[in-house]
């Protein structure tokens, strides 16, 4: 009984050892082994400075502001209280490939930089609720110049789906830490990117428009336009209601030069096409972070989640035109002026570690020179490990479980009768 007692004391104190990371050490003055606590250096100093990233996003993204062309300086004089196209946006899902070489500095490489490319698609939906303008547009007839209003009216909400790709360059701060002894690690990217170009399709089926016109006939028998909010009982009116929905007749008025007509589908109103209209250049920033696991010294996996934020303008479009003669339709992206977005969702990725300062086990002694590199040791032990304490490496052990002097091969010497 005495004898398990004090072996289970030798056995609680040699795990307490393991778990402090101590190793044995010789003592000459004792002739014993002692325990001698050592420092288990950190993975990630042994691990390759330089590495290769490749990642995929994917979650969904959503409007964090949205500021329209006016529509008082879209317009040619364009008519106040009478002019309004308001546009709303919805995101439904962003995809991102990204490729980045990455540096890590200091002494311990868990702290660099990165840069690379990166590619995002977004696809959502914008929806104009209705469609109303007034303002001063003109004809041509018998080489005259005529100043009309022009009416155009939406029948029903617009809506339009888009997809916008992006090519970015991030400057990405980078972090990582793999777990002593362990194939776990963390890793985290942040920082900003630049936009450097950026390409919209669009479609619509909905769209449906009523264009209608007032003239207003002076006494030389000329047209003039007038910014009254109302219309003019004495002015010639080829408004639905004068004409009681008769679509013949504006047709009939359409294909003599009038720029009217009912219930009129836009010419791209099926149809999909590019509509560049956002600047070349604009900017944001992400930030990732991911659980990594290390598949072999040069390869790791990760999985984890990504934020990301951009901005993207427009110059140029304070004339922008949703439709003006009759048939035509321009995307609403065009009516934009400014947009900010958010992304939230998931990211896979692997890392390719290029170097060859290889230490597997994170003992501190690179795997050339390591005699046991798949398990850690203190260096006196060339990197293997003594798992009975007797001063004998398990690699040149009889009895690696089992402590025992060194002439009887480090096995214990058994007791004479």
């Amino acid at each position: 009984m005495r004898k398990i007692f004090f072996l289970a004391i030798a056995i609680s104190a040699t795990a307490s050892c393991f778990a402090q990371g101590v190793q044995p050490g010789y003592n000459a003055n004792t002739g014993e082994y002692d325990l001698v606590p050592i420092k288990i250096k950190n993975a990630d100093e042994h691990s390759p400075r330089i590495c290769v990233d490749a990642n995929f996003r994917a979650g969904t993204f959503g409007q964090s502001s949205l500021m329209p062309v006016s529509p008082q300086t879209a317009y040619d004089s364009a008519v106040a209280r009478k002019t309004t196209f308001p546009v709303t946006m919805t995101g439904k899902s962003s995809m991102t490939g990204n490729l980045q070489v990455g540096y890590f500095f200091g002494k311990e490489h868990m702290i660099g930089v990165g840069i690379g490319v990166m590619v995002t698609s977004q696809k959502g939906s914008l929806k104009m609720d209705s469609f109303h303008v007034e303002y001063q547009a003109f004809d041509h007839f018998d080489s005259k110049t005529n100043a009309f209003r022009q009416i155009i009216v939406s029948n029903n909400p617009i809506n339009e789906n888009f997809t916008t790709t992006n090519l970015s360059i991030p400057l990405l701060l980078k972090f990582k830490h793999q777990f002593p002894h362990s194939k776990l690690g963390i890793s985290a990217d942040a920082g900003p990117f630049l936009n450097i170009n950026v390409h919209n399709t669009y479609s619509n089926n909905t769209a449906s428009f009523d264009y209608e016109a007032s003239y207003n006939v002076t006494s030389d028998n000329n047209s003039a336009f007038y910014s009254s909010p109302n219309l003019s009982n004495t002015a010639w009116n080829i408004t639905r209601s004068n004409y009681n929905n008769d679509t013949a007749y504006f047709t009939s008025l359409r294909n003599n030069g009038f720029n009217v007509g009912l219930n009129q589908k836009t010419k791209l109103a099926q149809q999909s096409g590019p509509a560049k209209t956002f600047n070349a250049i604009g900017y944001g920033a992400m930030l990732q972070a991911a659980l990594t696991y290390q598949l072999s010294y040069h390869i790791a996996v990760n999985i984890g989640g990504y934020f990301m934020y951009q901005e993207a303008g427009n110059t140029g479009n304070d004339s922008f035109h949703v439709t003006d003669k009759v048939g035509t339709y321009h995307s609403l992206l065009g009516g934009i002026k400014s947009l900010a977005t958010t992304s939230i969702g998931g990211t896979i990725g692997v890392r390719f570690s290029l170097g060859s300062d290889k230490d597997r086990d994170g003992d501190g002694i690179p795997d050339k020179i390591d005699k046991c590199p798949l398990k850690p040791g203190p260096k006196i032990f060339n990197g293997c490990p003594d798992s009975d304490h007797d001063g004998i490496p398990d690699n040149e052990d009889g009895c690696p479980t089992q402590p025992g002097p060194a002439r009887n091969n480090g096995c214990p010497i058994p007791k004479q009768g």
